[in-house]
């Protein structure tokens, strides 16, 4: 086995050429980021979906035999859980129709009890 002598071990630093890489870190970092996201999506999509079969299971299952009233009102407490679940798992679709009705709700409101007439629009005759 040949000796390593002082002069190899200095020159160490200037015989290392390490291989470039294709490409620059932040760039994998930026794909591997993306690639995160978009799987986060796809499994709360994928969690959506099963708890909307679940709920619908169970509708299907217990309001059989119910009367029309129970029935609505199960119905509609079963819509607005899936609302629920859908804004906690940032499903887009909800997501954004939840915001949209809940900034028209937030400006009917604030009419409402501020008495303001909105300059934007003209008032039909």
């Amino acid at each position: 086995m040949p000796e390593i002598t002082e002069t190899d071990r200095a020159n160490d630093l200037d015989n290392f050429t390490p291989s470039i890489s294709e490409y620059r870190i932040d760039d994998k970092a930026a794909a591997l980021e993306a690639d995160l996201v978009e799987r986060k999506a796809q499994y709360n999509k994928e969690r959506f979906c099963y708890h909307f079969i679940i709920v619908a299971l169970f509708n299907m299952l217990m309001l059989g035999g119910q009367s029309s009233a129970v029935a609505t009102l199960s119905l509609i407490a079963s819509l607005i859980l899936l609302i629920g679940i859908g804004k906690w798992l940032d499903f887009p679709f909800i997501h954004d129709r939840l915001d949209k009705w809940e900034r028209l709700f937030f400006r009917a409101f604030e009419k409402k009890t501020t008495n303001k007439i909105d300059i934007d629009t003209e008032p039909m005759v």
